[in-house]
């Protein structure tokens, strides 16, 4: 009993360990992570180091596959161009069981003494992150010591090794037995480096060991469907192309395993880096053997899992993966796809609320106000998406950016507010008097309400790509439309000193006009305005 708790507490401390490297590193490198999955993935071998890199640094093909769902969901990048990252990952990943092989749990402690003294004691940002990529590894590995010290006495259990002598004499069982644990723990690591722990103490064989590791690696799979459960097809698709490679991986090994068995024993002389040696062999033959054909693989997925999303609700959001909260950097993207699309309904109502002026179409004023719904809406799915990455450890910059996302999101709702509650009530007012503008003085408005829809559309743009020269643009035609509106209020009171009946008419409605353009104006500004502070993140141990 006290071995098996010794067992359990361990794999807990491993996977507590792997959780905290992961999100060390990912704070520590994460922005880096985030561009290269999607702007070097177009060429095979490409995709596979990035592949490898990533994964290196999330310590978890998991998490990498996780990514992958979210960007593939988010239309950042093919399915094509997954394969090859997915291929990397499964190779990285054999990277914890090889130094679980060589031991180094022996010295678990030391990481993790320095882990901390960093993490607590250095003040620089990055230098906790690095005590927590640190003590996370030293965390990890005496997980790993600890189940090889609860398996020993377990060597000489009768019960235990008669159940371990049935897995030898059934593949099958044990195979279904390490996928099981896997998709369990998220983690194939863990399910291969509890294996070794049992190699360790003798109670284990290299036959019953390597069909564990294969059903470790089908296993691992599992987390990229849960990943793409509210994801649209893309994502989905992922999630069958890594579960299809592991699968065609499986069958092509399972009859050649007494070779596999007879290839590791001739790379290794003891148990435990055998064992490390096959799941590396694996995984680094099946991405060659499948990397020039990732364009065959991507086409039968599609083949075989196709579908288009059909959005019931025209309020929901589309973008806003849930899965991807995890890991800040990507879900910054995905909230910012959702912004553009709020972006382009105020630009549309914004567009369509001025000819309102010169026809009561009490359909298209309903129209409008219906898409303001749609806009408070996803306005509202956002804020509640960013409060749950928000939740997570993340950089200043990551902080900074999520604060630009709340602003720009927020300004869009109020332009939006401004159209339906004032604009639209205005034309609703003149339609109803029958009242009609001076020739001067509607050019003069529809003008200004071009150019404040033009800048609109720069403003825009410039948050899409984050282009600060651009943006430094926007705001200096901000401030010349803010002159421009004062400029036209004082024509308007000159007419008004000619006489000018149609301009005495609409005076209210004329001057009330330009005063709504001009906060959507206003709005324009405030939504870019940049941070000049970088907001605090928590301590490593807060």
């Amino acid at each position: 009993m006290v071995s098996l708790i010794q067992i359990l507490g361990g794999l807990a401390l491993f996977l507590y360990g792997l959780n905290i490297s992961r999100e060390g590193l990912s704070l520590f490198g994460g922005e880096k992570l985030r561009k290269a999955i999607y702007s070097l993935t177009d060429k095979p071998v490409r995709g596979l180091l990035v592949g490898v890199v990533i994964t290196l640094f999330l310590q978890s093909s998991s998490a990498t596959s996780v990514m992958l769902v979210g960007f593939a969901s988010s239309g950042m990048i093919s399915l094509f161009q997954s394969i090859g990252v997915i291929l990397g990952a499964d190779v990285a990943s054999t990277l914890t069981v090889q130094l679980i092989s060589f031991r180094v749990m022996d010295y678990a402690l030391l990481p993790v003494a320095v882990g901390f003294f960093l993490g607590f004691f250095v003040r620089h940002r990055n230098i906790r992150y690095l005590g927590r990529i640190i003590m996370g590894f030293g965390l990890l590995f005496f997980g790993i010591k600890l189940m090889s010290d609860g398996a020993l006495p377990l060597a000489h259990s009768r019960i235990f090794m008669d159940l371990l002598q049935s897995l030898g004499e059934n593949p099958l069982g044990g195979f279904f037995l390490a996928a099981l644990l896997t998709a369990l723990v998220q983690a194939s690591a863990a399910t291969i480096g509890l294996v070794i722990s049992f190699s360790l103490s003798g109670a284990i064989t290299l036959p019953a060991a390597l069909p564990m590791i294969l059903g470790a690696n089908i296993g691992t799979s599992v987390t990229a469907f849960l990943a793409a459960a509210g994801s649209n097809s893309e994502g989905k698709q992922v999630a069958w192309a890594h579960f299809s490679i592991k699968l065609l991986g499986v069958l092509l090994v399972w009859p050649l395993l007494p070779e596999l068995e007879r290839l590791t024993v001739a790379t290794a002389e003891t148990l435990p880096r055998q064992i490390a040696n096959a799941h590396t062999i694996f995984n680094l033959g099946i991405a060659l053997l499948f990397l020039p054909f990732r364009g065959l693989i991507a086409s039968g997925v599609k083949r075989a899992f196709p579908g288009k999303d059909q959005i019931s609700d025209r309020f929901a959001a589309r973008y806003l993966d849930p899965k991807a909260s995890a890991t800040p950097d990507l879900a910054f993207v995905n909230a910012s796809r959702e912004i553009l699309r709020i972006a382009d309904i105020v630009e549309e109502m914004l567009k369509d609320s001025l000819p309102l002026f010169f026809r009561g179409d009490l359909e298209e004023i309903e129209r409008i106000r219906e898409r303001d719904k749609e806009v408070n809406s996803l306005d509202h799915q956002i804020r509640l998406y960013l409060a749950r990455v928000s939740e997570k450890a993340m950089t200043g910059k990551q902080a900074e950016k999520e604060m630009r996302l709340h602003n720009f999101a927020s300004s869009l709702e109020t332009m939006g507010d401004v159209v339906v509650k004032n604009i639209l009530a205005l034309a609703e007012k003149k339609f109803q008097k029958g009242l009609t503008f001076s020739s001067e003085g509607w050019e003069e408005i529809r003008l200004y309400h071009l150019r404040v829809s033009e800048n609109l559309k720069a403003a825009v743009t410039a948050f899409a790509g984050g282009d600060e020269s651009l943006i430094k643009e926007v705001l200096a035609k901000v401030r010349e439309l803010d002159a421009e509106e004062r400029r036209l209020k004082l024509n308007h009171i000159r007419r008004l000193h000619q006489g000018l009946k149609e301009s005495i008419d609409t005076s209210a409605i004329h001057l009330d006009l330009l005063n709504n353009l001009q906060r959507i104006n206003s709005e324009i500004e405030a939504g870019l305005t940049p941070y000049s502070q970088e907001p605090e993140t928590f301590d490593m141990m807060d």
